[in-house]
């Protein structure tokens, strides 16, 4: 049911900016009871970004699907994805983006968030933190131990 949200998810940003709409969206349901349908259509037009309108408008298409639940449903999903930190030196294009995380959603585990970083100092390469491991592939890295096998 969640699916057509979840899955355009890429980054921590995009998921911070999901919650705050749909705490908006919880926010109206309470204030506005399930009798104003059109106030809530107007919280929908007004707050909340064109896609994700769209994608809820389907979902509660479906006079079964109570909206204070699917609301609150969905606020707990959110709180599931697994961010990966990512420390690149500088930003990636958004093909880039969606390439890593489409291989991250298909090697490690679906729903991975990108958590992306900026260190110039690494000068390239990446560096991945997630679930309490580190690995670092940066140019500094390597750069730095070919310096220390050389003794310059």
């Amino acid at each position: 049911m969640y699916s057509e949200l979840l899955d355009q998810l890429m980054t921590v940003d995009d998921v911070e900016k999901l919650k705050n709409e749909v705490e908006i969206l919880r926010s109206a349901v309470f204030k506005l009871g399930k009798k104003n349908e059109d106030a809530f259509e107007q919280t929908l037009k007004n707050d909340v970004r064109t896609w994700v309108a769209e994608a809820i408008r389907k979902i509660l298409a479906d006079q079964t699907v109570d909206k204070q639940k699917f609301l609150q449903d969905l606020s707990e999903e959110l709180k599931k994805l697994k961010p990966v930190q990512i420390t690149l030196a500088s930003q990636p294009s958004q093909a880039l983006l969606e390439k890593m995380h489409d291989w991250l959603n298909v090697q490690v585990h679906p729903g991975i968030l990108l958590d992306i970083q900026y260190e110039p100092a690494i000068l390239g390469g990446m560096v991945i933190a997630a679930d309490g491991k580190y690995h670092d592939f940066s140019l500094r890295k390597k750069t730095l131990e070919v310096l220390e096998k050389t003794n310059i």
